[in-house]
């Protein structure tokens, strides 16, 4: 009977085994499929952008209005960020069990953008960094270094210490 219950046994691990690379498998084919949406998702943001530019220069040909090409920008982007929120999520999970993503970081990238960018411009200003180089393009622009949209060199206080 010791033959009997040992072959049981085994078969009974090797069937086990095979249940669990087939749900790893199954699992990692997920992740692949995951990446190409992941890859989709990323171009999609690049895509938004071109819309949007576009958006900006109809508006300045006076085809559509200021609060049009805003309106719609602002339409794409939240579109975009919402599908953002669950890509996040299903990121979080394959991340969560170990499977290095493609394309995890461009896709990062881009959401904390389209973030900051629908942030309200109270938030968005409050970075130091963005404050100071508003506030030296105004000084620039008082002491006639900015004219007309033509932009020269100004010396910051980083160019200053560099010397």
């Amino acid at each position: 009977m010791y033959g009997v219950e040992f072959a049981r046994k085994r078969l009974h691990d090797i069937e086990q085994d095979s249940e669990y690379w087939k749900i790893d498998h199954d699992n990692a084919m997920a992740c692949l499929a995951f990446e190409d949406s992941l890859r989709s998702c990323v171009n999609l943001f690049e895509m938004c952008v071109r819309v949007s530019d576009n958006l900006w220069e109809l508006m300045l040909r006076s085809t559509i209005t200021p609060e049009e090409a805003d309106s719609q920008s602002r339409e794409l982007f939240e579109a975009w960020r919402n599908l953002g929120v669950v890509i996040e999520k299903k990121l979080l999970e394959f991340e969560a069990h170990g499977y290095p993503v493609e394309y995890s970081s461009e896709f990062r990238h881009r959401y904390e953008e389209v973030k900051w960018m629908l942030s309200p411009s109270s938030e968005a200003l409050r970075d130091s960094s963005i404050v100071k180089a508003r506030d030296e393009a105004i000084d620039a622009l008082r002491r006639g270094e900015i004219c007309d949209g033509d932009v020269r060199h100004v010396e910051t206080s980083e160019d200053d210490n560099s010397s």
